[in-house]
């Protein structure tokens, strides 16, 4: 399930697993940045700076950052020398292999016309993204909610959305 809203509600939704209908459902929202540095710090044994750099690939996501640790403390028990393109590359293959190939064949033609618009870091208008799929505001208003039910979008101020994944931008552009 990796953490994803959608796979988890399925489950606890399911009418069979009444014990789970039945439990107190705690929301959970990405994990912190700092503690993910703060992480990596003390256990590869990184600068504050590089720390930081690692958590911000990760967006808080607990998956990219078990990943991502592993490869980092695999590469570095390999070579004195980190390769951080190489692990990036490494990151996007699990990611993918575990979780984002099996979100995109899940999504609608438009949901993923959408999130090819998306840029990997950073926010981008609402206006913008209709403009390029050739959506008015009110029919995006649809699919940016249910994007944002999935896990996959957030919206980062009024008007504006961004992509929750780390790296999910780059991998989807292998997609096409």
């Amino acid at each position: 399930m990796t953490g994803l809203y959608e796979n988890i509600n399925a489950i606890q939704n399911n009418p069979k697993l009444t014990f789970l209908l039945r439990s107190p459902k705690i929301s959970l929202e990405p994990l912190g940045l700092s503690q993910i540095a703060r992480q990596y710090e003390k256990t590869l044994n990184l600068s504050m700076e590089e720390a930081r750099y690692l958590s911000k690939i990760t967006k808080g996501y607990a998956f990219a950052f078990q990943a991502l640790g592993m490869l980092y403390w695999d590469e570095a028990a390999k070579n004195k020398k980190i390769n951080r393109d190489s692990i990036l590359r490494e990151l996007e293959i699990l990611l993918d292999e575990y979780v984002y190939q099996k979100i995109w064949e899940g999504l609608s033609e438009q949901d993923q016309r959408i999130l090819r618009c998306l840029p990997e870091d950073g926010a981008i208008k609402t206006g913008e993204i209709c403009e390029q799929v050739e959506l008015s505001t009110q029919s995006f208003s649809k699919y940016r909610e249910r994007l944002i039910n999935k896990g996959l979008i957030q919206s980062a101020a009024h008007g504006y959305v961004e992509l929750t994944l780390p790296r999910f931008a780059q991998v989807i552009r292998y997609y096409d």
